[in-house]
């Protein structure tokens, strides 16, 4: 009897000491079915290439407008700016203060672009005058393009461009305001300066006198043009225009 016990007891302690790492171990989890996530794709719907080509129509800036050789520069249209060259938000208008020489003559304005116009006297075997144009701001491209654009409307007595050396360009510093002066000297070719209408023929020895004055709103532009005689009696009057310049 007491070793019938005994070996009881003995299966009993045997199977707990098999059952302590069965008991220890985590049950393995059971596996479940996920759906799978969708791929990620950075394709845009055809709703949202919709709505870009919308925004770009409605916020791209018009085109420029076409004008024929010889007219004031792109944009030159009142009221029009070229891009990259509108003032700071809250720049108040600039008015440009100035004063002609009293050999000059203040005559009617020939165009609706200019904001005004002198008449520079001819000199004794000139037979014209010179003429002056001014351009308000506002109606005016950008420093390089209506520099290019004077310099083709000159050319040598063979229809040549003009060499770099016949193209005199000088920066001048006037209170704020930056000028940039050119002096060009050749065939003038002014070119046609309304649709439908014939450009005018060249003109051999003639100069001008190009004026960019930058103010804190827009470029003013001064253009003089005439025979080279009458022009070179008129340059040192030219300048001293240019250094009377103030904004305001």
């Amino acid at each position: 009897m007491r070793r019938a016990i005994l070996t009881a007891v003995g299966a009993l302690t045997c199977a707990s000491f098999l059952c302590v790492p069965a008991c220890e171990r985590e049950p393995t989890p059971r596996a479940t079915s996920q759906p799978a996530a969708a791929a990620p794709t950075s394709a845009p719907t055809e709703a949202e290439l919709a709505n870009v080509r919308n925004f770009v129509k409605e916020n791209a800036p018009p085109a420029p407008p076409t004008m024929p050789p010889g007219h004031p520069g792109i944009g030159e249209m009142p009221g029009m700016r070229p891009t990259g060259e509108s003032p700071p938000p809250g720049t108040p208008p600039v008015n440009l203060k100035y004063t002609a020489p009293s050999t000059w003559e203040q005559v009617p304005v020939r165009s609706s672009l200019r904001a005004a116009q002198f008449r520079l006297p001819r000199v004794p075997g000139d037979a014209e005058d010179g003429e002056l144009a001014v351009f308000a701001a506002g109606v005016g491209g950008g420093v390089e393009l209506n520099v290019a654009r004077w310099r083709s409307q000159f050319s040598t007595p063979d229809d040549q461009p003009l060499p770099d050396e016949a193209v005199v360009r000088e920066t001048m510093q006037v209170g704020d305001l930056k000028i940039t002066f050119i002096d060009l000297a050749g065939r003038f070719n002014p070119g046609t300066l309304m649709a439908g209408t014939s450009a005018p023929a060249a003109k051999d020895n003639y100069r001008m006198f190009g004026a960019i004055v930058e103010t804190p709103g827009a470029p003013w532009f001064f253009k003089a043009v005439g025979p080279q005689a009458t022009m070179a009696h008129h340059r040192d009057e030219f300048v001293e225009f240019l250094r009377s310049m103030k904004a305001e």
